[in-house]
């Protein structure tokens, strides 16, 4: 009698175990949680940088802009460029287009000058255009091309600034080439190259800055003997407006003003 009862228990032990075993045979297939890996970084090594295609190292994003500047079309800043004063106020890319738009005020406002070829340009083997009543010369320069020269002008300023810019320069378009008058403008007579030129911030928002250019300037007047010594100059400032906007292309100067060009009188 007791082992028939327990031959029963193992029985029924061996039944319990059978049915736990099919259970488990029919449980969904759990897969592992894969390990959490750490967001790889760019690296500047060269070595990390030679997975990467060729000329695609450091690019700049694509220039969506309407003006995109050609560097061979524009002239490289020159080194009174850089010595020149900018206003502290202004972010980096800010001041590089203040050098950009000093270089160019300067050499459109001289005639010959926008040849980029110095103080002497030799105008002998220059071909003219009778524009109106006025003889020009076209341009053998980098500005050769009118398109060319908007496209620069148009990275610097406003179409507000161009327009009234054309109205009033020596600069024409013919047949698509750049033509000027053969123009002078004494210039330094009295700005003091020896102050650099001051600023006075107006006013700033995120699409607008105002700011004033302070030259510094010192004359002799005919009340004074011809051998004036340096303490006895007349030693004045001038004040000239300047406009920076915020446009759809990005930052460009909407009024501009030199105070070496334009130089006066205090009175």
């Amino acid at each position: 009698m007791k082992k028939l009862k327990r031959a029963t228990g193992i029985t029924i032990v061996l039944f319990i175990l059978i049915f736990l075993l099919g259970s488990c045979s029919n449980a969904p297939d759990i897969e592992p949680v894969p390990e959490r890996s750490e967001p790889t970084t760019a690296s500047s090594s060269a070595g990390a940088a030679s997975s990467v295609p060729d000329g695609s190292i450091n690019q700049p994003e694509p220039d969506t802009s309407e003006f995109v500047i050609d560097p061979s079309k524009e002239p490289p800043l020159r080194d009174e460029d850089w010595a020149i004063a900018v206003p502290d106020f202004l972010t980096e890319e800010q001041q590089l287009l203040y050098r950009r738009a000093s270089n160019l005020y300067y050499h459109t406002c001289l005639g010959p000058d926008i040849e980029y070829a110095g103080s002497a340009v030799d105008l002998s083997g220059h071909k003219t255009v009778q524009i109106g009543e006025y003889t020009y010369f076209i341009s053998k320069g980098p500005y050769q091309n009118w398109d060319d020269f908007y496209v620069v002008m148009r990275s610097v300023f406003t179409e507000d600034y161009w327009n009234n810019f054309i109205d009033n320069t020596s600069l024409q378009e013919h047949d698509g080439q750049l033509c000027f008058l053969d123009t002078s403008l004494g210039i330094g007579d009295f700005y003091d190259k020896t102050s650099m030129d001051t600023f006075r911030l107006e006013s700033q928002t995120d699409t607008e800055i105002r700011f004033t250019l302070i030259g510094h300037y010192a004359g002799r007047w005919m009340d004074y003997e011809i051998n004036t010594t340096g303490e006895e100059l007349h030693r004045y400032t001038l004040e000239f407006p300047i406009r920076l906007v915020l446009t759809e292309n990005g930052w460009r100067f909407d009024e501009f003003h030199s105070a070496l060009l334009e130089e006066d009188y205090p009175f």
